[in-house]
């Protein structure tokens, strides 16, 4: 199903405890919603995915809002609840937000983990429990955007469209389980701890990733950060060079950088301005790691993709 409005907060809370307590659980649902504002407090929720085509939202997991802008997706589990938000004011934001039914991902990893003979005897078998995902900010890549196409596409399929967008979902879920293993192996470069440690202070390190995300621009702190992830600054800085091979300076210096190459490609703001924007007081600093990054100036990267 896909919808270009949010159903009424209470409404929808009363549907979803219906369908628990049926056990039939979240249906699929894709919402394509233009709007300025919008807030939906504590949904039990199912597998999700928030994203953007336009404009700006956040979601908040636990005690930590998180903003999503249009170059990533904020994932979120089955039975978590979440809390989500569009603060636009004047300028509208499109949503493509990605509520996976429960029975879908169920067949889905019953299917993986079953031999085909398995499957022959008994094709409906319960499996075992999806995947935790981890729920923080994750980059959109060329895979992402051709998937979430597709599945956009398939409401004009006609009386086909159904079938298509069960079809187009399986592939995105697929694509998501695949960078989820991808990402456990990268858990495991935190040596010394046992896995349910390991996969722990993974969760707490992804929230600092988010923090300098949403705060890119402030000057965060060393202390900010160990107290997101709830560490000694001892422990903070020595786990997260194990975890993503950077210091966190290094790091959001990257994001920053990062997020300034978008700008370049897709605005007509100064390089002054867009140094501001990504937390440089200074052009001379800006213009370093720029160049550092991508072995190129500022000005010369723009004249590079423009043309």
């Amino acid at each position: 199903m896909i919808r270009h409005d949010f159903l009424e907060v209470d409404f929808l809370k009363t549907i979803i405890k219906q369908r628990q307590a049926s056990g039939e659980g979240w249906p699929v649902c894709v919402l394509n919603v233009n709007t300025n504002q919008e807030f939906r407090p504590e949904i039990d929720g199912t597998l999700s995915i928030f994203s953007n085509v336009k404009g700006a939202s956040r979601c908040k997991v636990g005690r930590q809002w998180t903003s999503i802008g249009t170059d990533h997706y904020f994932l979120s589990n089955h039975e978590q609840h979440y809390s989500f938000a569009i603060e636009g004011d004047t300028q509208s934001t499109e949503t493509l937000n990605i509520h996976f039914g429960q029975a879908l991902v169920q067949e889905m990893i019953t299917g993986m983990q079953a031999s085909i003979n398995t499957q022959l005897d008994t094709p409906f078998a319960p499996g075992s429990d999806a995947p935790r995902f981890f729920e923080r900010l994750y980059e959109r890549d060329d895979t992402f955007d051709y998937l979430v196409r597709a599945v956009m596409a398939a409401k004009e399929a006609g009386p086909n469209a159904s079938l298509l967008l069960d079809e187009k979902l399986l592939d995105l879920l697929s694509y998501l389980l695949q960078n989820h293993q991808r990402e456990t192996k990268q858990v495991h470069q935190l040596a010394l701890l046992n896995g349910v440690a390991r996969e722990e202070i993974y969760r707490r390190l992804t929230r600092t990733v988010d923090l300098m995300h949403t705060d890119l621009c402030d000057s965060l702190t060393l202390d900010d950060l160990a107290a997101t992830a709830s560490l000694s600054k001892f422990h903070f800085l020595r786990l997260f060079k194990q975890a993503f091979r950077q210091t966190p300076h290094q790091f959001l210096s990257h994001l920053r950088v990062q997020k300034a190459s978008a700008l370049l490609r897709k605005t007509n703001l100064s390089i002054a301005e867009i140094a501001e924007a990504v937390g440089y007081d200074n052009n001379v600093t800006f213009y370093r790691s720029f160049r550092k990054q991508y072995q190129l100036s500022p000005s010369h990267f723009r004249s590079q993709v423009t043309n």
